[in-house]
């Protein structure tokens, strides 16, 4: 019996071994469920020279145990062709996803790992690595205003996700790569290389003038080759090569989210480059995609991604043009295909406003001089969408980045070029803090000058303005008495109102022009103060700045002085030795207007106090 079972656990490991000497790359994703558990994603890559992916479920290894996936035959298939044309297939995908999923608990601070291992690892042109380890990290989250982070079992996040749905190929020359990466959540995503793993925390190894951040051929092989670059907003790879052996070129690419400042998962995507090195030089440019901003001053432009702050309902209307003036083997002009991907496009239609994988409202991309979205030397595409409120993710302090990956194909010969472009459009939540208000002057004429220290508003987020609201008088109704529509001005100084008066302001922005919180409500009254220097009591200076010095006659007797803010609230309490008619007080309070109250056997009596910088 024992024998047996030797045979059979022998024959799995040498079936797996195979299987596994062909495999390339994967990468682990997840979802979550409206009930609060997970569904999984492991994708894997093999070379289709070898043995077929396996159809047996895979395992996920993760922090409550394994995790089953089933392969999905129907999202499986060849993701790029052999550019020889003598095979239709030259790499494969592989999905198995699994059921919903229960997690439980909370991930340390180092993040939860979720794995999936396999020995022997092909040789590939820049490794000879063993093995592999696919993985993905999950890390805690505390939203604002909690003071713990969340239980998984919450589901508060999604992973990123890759959409491009075919491998890349490349010839000599330059050559473009974007995985494509989005998040369903909108949280900030930042890409970058990694190391790939041969093993649980062991680096996969790169032959000598190879390394994580530069995985394909450079200068160090040929001096024509360009660096191997990354825009860390968009994910974009560009190369270029000349002259490389053939074959595939190990990778790792990496995808860290945020949430609020908090680092809440990260996804490694392994998907090997092949470089056809046989392939002649050639002159065959990728198409020329760019987004017209001349109409659009507050799109700005950084390479290949561009960027702008949108605010609840702008329309957002551009223009893309596409042009490319190579030409086919016979001498026609090449054609260039256009597509996108992102939350807010619809898949397989870009001329849909609905059924798009973040839900409504969707953008569209209409073709304006034709009716497809193919077409030779040169056209321009109508980009369309509308910012609203609505797309604001609840929870976040911070920006909400929609992302939209715009790209050209060309039918280039051995192998098509792409370019990619990436629009990020940013939307801001409102700020609900409120702005600290005091009185920082005035009379009882009516004069009052008021100064502000604003919330902790991004400086990038839009501003609308400062809203001062007065009423005639402790009792009566408030109403807005002025604004200020200038971000860096926070003083207003104002006339001709009723003696006292009360004050309170908020201010506007975010991309839905929401109000923050109503600040402290103040009075004018402390303006109206009665003078102490009858009572035989004084101090200096007025204003003051780091030190106040007080002086009474022998017989007031002062016990303890209180500093007060302009609404009466206490700040600090100050003993005095009532045998003294001396004192001097070290000051540490901000600037701005505060209530002295010093409190003698003979009474409490009250004064202003200006501190200044």
């Amino acid at each position: 019996m024992l024998r047996k079972i030797t045979l059979v656990l022998s024959l799995i490991a040498i079936s797996l071994s195979t299987q596994a000497s062909h495999l390339v790359g994967g990468e682990i994703t997840w979802e979550t469920t409206t009930n609060g558990q997970y569904i999984f994603t492991l994708t894997l890559y093999r070379d289709c020279s070898g043995i077929n992916l396996p159809t047996t479920p895979q395992i996920i290894n993760g922090p409550n145990g394994n995790i089953s996936c089933s392969y999905i035959a129907s999202l499986s298939g060849s993701v790029a062709p052999d550019p020889s044309g003598n095979n239709p297939c030259l790499l494969e995908r592989g999905i198995y996803r699994s059921v919903p999923y229960t997690l439980v608990g909370v991930p340390p601070q180092a993040g939860w790992d979720f794995s999936w291992s396999s020995c022997c690892r092909p040789v590939q042109e820049n490794t000879n690595a063993s093995g592999f380890y696919i993985r993905s990290k999950m890390y805690p989250y505390t939203p604002p205003g909690a003071s713990a982070p969340l239980n998984v079992n919450t589901a508060y996040d999604n992973s990123p996700e890759f959409l491009a749905g075919f491998a890349f190929v490349a010839t000599q020359g330059p050559y473009s790569i974007n995985h494509q990466g989005v998040d369903r959540d909108q949280d900030s995503l930042a890409f970058s290389f990694a190391n790939p793993l041969d093993a649980a925390n062991s680096n996969a190894n790169f032959n000598a003038g190879y390394h994580s951040f530069a995985p394909f051929p450079d200068a160090s092989e040929n001096p024509m080759n360009g660096p191997n670059t990354m825009d860390p907003l968009s994910g974009i790879i560009d190369i270029e090569t000349y002259n490389a052996s053939t074959g595939f070129y190990m990778n790792c690419i990496k995808v860290d989210s945020y949430r609020n400042g908090q680092l809440i998962s990260t996804v490694y995507k392994e998907l090997p480059l092949y470089i056809d090195g046989t392939a002649p030089a050639s002159t065959n440019l990728p198409p020329l995609v760019e987004i017209d901003t001349a109409q659009y001053p507050g799109l700005q432009r950084n390479g290949n991604t561009y960027r702008i702050t949108a605010m609840n309902g702008d329309i957002l209307n551009f223009a893309i043009q596409v042009s490319d003036n190579d030409t086919t083997a016979t001498g026609s002009p090449q054609t260039f295909c256009l597509n996108a991907t992102g939350n807010k496009i619809s898949t397989g239609n870009l001329a849909s406003a609905t059924n798009c994988p973040g839900g409504g409202p969707c953008a569209t991309i209409s073709p304006l001089a034709n009716t497809t979205y193919c077409a030779t030397l040169s056209d321009t595409y109508n980009f369309n969408w509308s910012a609203q409120c609505a797309l604001l993710s609840a929870g976040l302090l911070s920006r909400t980045t929609y992302v939209f990956h715009i790209y050209a194909t060309d039918d280039g010969s051995p192998a098509p070029k792409s370019q990619f472009i990436t629009l990020l459009v940013d939307l801001f939540p409102s700020q609900t803090n409120a702005p600290n208000l005091s009185i920082s002057g005035g009379n009882t004429n009516g004069d009052v000058d008021l100064q502000w220290t604003p919330n902790q508003a991004q400086a990038a987020s839009p501003f609308g303005k400062y809203m001062i609201y007065a009423n005639q008088g402790p009792g009566t109704a408030f109403s807005l008495i002025d604004s200020v529509v200038d971000r860096s001005n926070t003083t207003l100084s104002l006339s001709g109102l009723n003696f006292p008066a009360e004050f309170y302001m908020n201010q506007i922005t975010g991309s839905c022009r929401s109000a923050s919180e109503n600040s402290d409500t103040i009075s004018s009254a402390v303006l109206g103060l009665s003078s102490i220097e009858a009572l035989g009591l004084s101090f200096f200076p007025q204003p003051a700045s780091d030190k106040l010095q007080i002086e009474a006659k022998a017989n007031l007797q002062l016990k303890q002085l209180n500093l007060l803010n302009s609404s009466g609230a206490l700040i600090r309490a100050i003993p005095l030795n009532k045998s003294q008619s001396q004192w001097s007080i070290d000051l540490q309070e901000a600037p701005g207007l505060y209530l002295l109250e010093f409190v003698s056997e003979e009474g409490v009596f009250r004064e202003k106090l200006l501190i200044k910088s």
